[in-house]
């Protein structure tokens, strides 16, 4: 608070900022360094809204608020591949392989009846049945248990 009365009154007797060694002489007792810090506290306190107003370098006018967000799908296909993992350790290995082999190779039910031994017919019946179960388990709320583990230790 001393910096800031000193660096105002410095400035309207003068009508410059004060240097370093302006500040060193109306603050005694002050060394060069304690000042640099107090600067850089000085600094550090001070705020400028996000709805401020900032011009790009293409001229264009956009808030800083508008510059620090933005929308990154990647967050939400993290969140959507975490909860699928989740939700495949209730399908029996025999329906997570039937699921991969549809989704993650692209494979007809018809293809996977072949590599499987099954028609195509049971083949879509897998997959329906097993994501109608995967999708009333992702509409759930989760247990205590798995609430508590994905907080850590409290």
């Amino acid at each position: 608070m001393r910096l800031e009365r000193a660096i105002e009154q410095f400035t309207t007797d003068h009508g410059r900022p004060p240097t370093i060694k302006d500040l060193m002489a109306r603050l005694d007792g002050l060394d060069e360094e304690h000042i640099l810090e107090a600067l850089q506290v000085r600094r550090a306190t001070s705020t400028t809204s996000l709805d401020a107003s900032a011009a790009g370098r293409d001229g264009s006018d956009f808030t800083l608020g508008d510059s620090i967000a933005s929308t990154d799908d990647g967050f939400d296909q993290a969140e959507q591949r975490t909860l699928l993992e989740g939700l495949m350790r209730y399908v029996s290995p025999r329906e997570r392989e039937i699921l991969r082999m549809r989704f993650a190779q692209d494979m007809t039910q018809a293809e996977i009846g072949e590599i499987v031994g099954v028609s195509q017919m049971q083949v879509s019946r897998i997959l329906r049945g097993s994501i109608a179960r995967m999708s009333v388990l992702a509409q759930q709320p989760p247990a205590p248990s798995e609430a508590e583990s994905c907080a850590g230790p409290a």
